[in-house]
């Protein structure tokens, strides 16, 4: 997983609605109208969502029938756990080194405004 990709997971990820869908079919398969009474949202508005959540492969859906039914990627979430894990431990260990990587210019000019 890229820098790119982890920035669209953040993205997917930020918007409060996304997050309760994601806990709802982290539970058990539902489809859209039933995330739909779960929510109290229009059925057009959880079904942008859950396009959203699918582009980011956050949201598995299986068809049955007419419907639908969708399941949480639990694989993918712990994927951008441990991305998340990784990129936070690299990034406060070349800050105390003080390395002078992008992110790391960032934080050092940061201190040195403070200090003067």
């Amino acid at each position: 997983m890229d820098i790119e990709e982890l920035a669209q997971l953040h993205k997917a990820l930020s918007v409060p609605v996304r997050l309760r869908i994601l806990e709802l079919v982290g539970e058990r398969s539902l489809c859209v109208n039933a995330i739909t009474r779960f929510l109290q949202i229009s059925q057009p508005a959880v079904s942008q969502h859950l396009a959203v959540l699918r582009r980011a492969n956050l949201v598995k859906g299986d068809k049955q029938g007419y419907m639908v039914h969708y399941t949480r990627n639990q694989a993918r979430l712990d994927e951008f756990s441990h991305m998340v894990a990784y990129f936070l431990k690299e990034n406060v260990s070349t800050r105390i080194s003080g390395e002078k990587t992008p992110s790391g210019v960032i934080a050092n000019r940061r201190v040195a405004r403070k200090k003067k």
